[in-house]
């Protein structure tokens, strides 16, 4: 862990130095309030996903978490606000055989291009994202916010089945 927060203050370092962009304590405690409160309403989401009769698709949901990738973080929360809400009053899909998962990340192509195949004979489809680990973290206050975003977005999980690294000296080395 001390590794990856002396690489995430390096990084702060060289954008100062590269860019001219300083980013102070207060502006990193700001855009983490604000990914806190995404990670938030994406828990909100998940939860009403765990519903009998989800308020939304897996598909549905698939695309509001993408859609967090490419809108202002601000914008988005407003947004995801709203739906949550919406859907926490909304009523289920009950008509499935069901419920299927797919886990994968957003650029398999597989994943994308298939998540809304038809002919998967009634079945509910849940799309996962590898996503979890950053809807559970948050930047904890009360610590440097180096620390609390180095915290926040470290891997909870395991590494995946074929990958036993676990830090940058078990990576395998391309120099012979």
């Amino acid at each position: 862990m001390e590794w990856f927060r002396g690489e995430i203050a390096t990084f702060k370092d060289s954008l100062k130095d590269h860019f001219g962009v300083f980013i102070s304590d207060d502006r990193l405690w700001k855009a983490i309030k604000i990914h806190n409160e995404t990670r938030r309403l994406q828990r909100q989401l998940y939860e009403l996903r765990k519903k009998k009769a989800p308020p939304i698709t897996g598909a549905e949901v698939l695309a509001v978490m993408v859609a967090g990738t490419a809108m202002p973080r601000e914008e988005y929360n407003k947004l995801l606000k709203e739906l949550v809400d919406e859907l926490s009053h909304a009523e289920g899909h009950s008509d499935y055989r069901a419920r299927l998962m797919l886990i994968g990340g957003i650029l398999d192509d597989p994943l994308c291009r298939g998540h809304r195949r038809p002919g998967w004979a009634g079945g509910h489809r849940l799309t996962v994202l590898r996503h979890q680990d950053y809807v559970e973290g948050r930047g904890r206050e009360g610590r440097r916010p180096v620390t609390a975003l180095a915290d926040s977005t470290s891997p909870s999980a395991p590494p995946a089945p074929g990958c036993s690294a676990t830090s940058p000296e078990d990576l395998p080395s391309s120099r012979t």
